[in-house]
């Protein structure tokens, strides 16, 4: 697999520089860009009613209004990519490795809390394909580095892993089924939601039907969820 690791860093006002790291093709690849990039005040209160507000409120005029903000959002997608990776020779060379091997990649973003929302880098777009780099990628994650506590994994023990799948169908049977969510949540995409007593995962599904029927099975003392997926499950 591939790692392409961006590392983001202050500059100036609304002027960033990106450390460009690509591992596990070769030779490791490297290459620094900066550039200007900067989210006005009402792109950033449209991003947040598009991701936020539309999805509860979709009538009229609400779809006209979405589909202006998703000009918006490419927009910005292809800008930022080019500020990237076609900033220079060394930066598209490192895009070049990447581009047919995209959906083998983990793209990692590393920023300081204080860069952390300057630039809103889910959006990356690139423009020849208009495909979205965070939803083409094998993973798309953001990293913080210097940390005050190192992080500590338990050592796994036998056993099933326990999951938690909470739903919200608010439209009931117009909405997504739980089993399609299922299906994009589970890492192996065959394990059902009623694991069998061989499966290596349980899931548990809480919905407000059947919350208070599993009462105390899923809220066992000493047993924790090894994941916890709250899901607005709406198909539009």
């Amino acid at each position: 697999m591939l790692q392409l690791r961006i590392r983001q860093h202050a500059v100036a006002e609304d002027r960033h520089q990106v450390e460009i790291d690509l591992t596990g093709d070769g030779a490791p690849r490297a290459a620094k860009s900066t550039f200007d990039f900067r989210l006005s005040s009402q792109d950033e209160e449209d991003l947040r009613w598009y991701l936020e507000d539309f999805l509860q409120y979709p009538q009229e005029p609400a779809p006209t209004i979405a589909r202006r903000i998703e000009g918006l959002i490419s927009e910005v997608g292809t800008k930022l990519f080019a500020g990237v990776f076609q900033a220079n020779d060394d930066a598209r060379d490192v895009w070049s490795r990447v581009r047919k091997r995209l959906g083998e990649t983990r793209i990692e973003i590393v920023t300081g809390v204080t860069e952390a929302s300057k630039i809103p880098w889910e959006l990356l777009r690139e423009p020849k394909t208009t495909a979205a780099l965070a939803l083409s990628a094998h993973s798309f994650v953001r990293a913080q580095p210097n940390t005050a506590l190192a992080p500590h994994l338990p050592a796994r023990k036998k056993g099933k892993i326990r999951i938690l799948l909470v739903l919200c169908r608010p439209r009931a049977e117009e909405d997504v089924p739980f089993r399609s969510r299922w299906r994009a949540n589970s890492s192996a995409g065959s394990a059902r939601p009623t694991a069998s007593p061989t499966s290596s995962m349980s899931c548990i599904r809480l919905r407000s039907s059947t919350a208070p029927r599993w009462g105390s099975s899923w809220r066992r003392p000493g047993c924790p969820y090894s994941s916890s997926t709250p899901t607005y499950m709406a198909d539009n």
